[in-house]
């Protein structure tokens, strides 16, 4: 959704790039989903280039992780009627999506919540899902633990095995029997 291509300036949104491909998207019968991710450089002031890709708004303070939950929920009310399935980041266990600091479960799961809890004031009905890659068991515990699986609806897996489909079956039920 990048946040940082539809606030270019503080609080005032344009979403016209992302209304383009909703409606090419709809267009052709696709149900469009997004997933809520990358920071915004007008409140973080280390992130490289201009997308701020993997930069996580909680780690910049009171500002910035308030300009990220009106984001959110300015996208979900905008959005409202055509986009109701919210992923909330991407391989947030992967270091290339979790800047500047070391990937942890425990902040993942403080990040689900406000941002399910921004997107859901704007759209009660709206699922919110996560994102991992790999099968990291420790990390999904961890969050677990911490809370955040309470806010999720759904959740993926980005495996990059050779042969996914040989251990997908068990990884869904240890996913269900986790989550359950």
């Amino acid at each position: 959704t990048g946040c940082w291509k539809c606030e270019r300036e503080k609080v005032v949104y344009d979403w016209t790039w992302l209304d383009g491909i909703v409606t090419n998207l709809t267009s052709r019968g696709i149900d469009v989903w997004f997933n809520v991710g990358f920071g915004n450089k007008l409140y973080m002031g280390d992130t490289f280039g201009e997308a701020s890709v993997g930069f996580v708004p909680i780690h910049y303070g009171e500002e910035c992780e308030t300009a990220w939950k009106n984001f959110c929920r300015a996208l979900a009310a905008h959005y409202r009627g055509r986009v109701d399935r919210f992923e909330i980041w991407n391989e947030v266990n992967g270091k290339s999506f979790w800047r500047p600091k070391e990937p942890n479960a425990s902040e993942y799961a403080r990040l689900v919540a406000i941002t399910a809890e921004a997107i859901r004031g704007a759209q009660p009905d709206a699922r919110c899902g996560g994102c991992v890659m790999g099968f990291p068991q420790a990390y999904l515990n961890e969050f677990k633990s911490a809370g955040g699986h309470r806010h999720l609806d759904f959740f993926g897996l980005h495996p990059y095995d050779p042969l996914p489909e040989r251990e997908w079956p068990n990884r869904v039920k240890w996913m269900r029997d986790l989550f359950r």
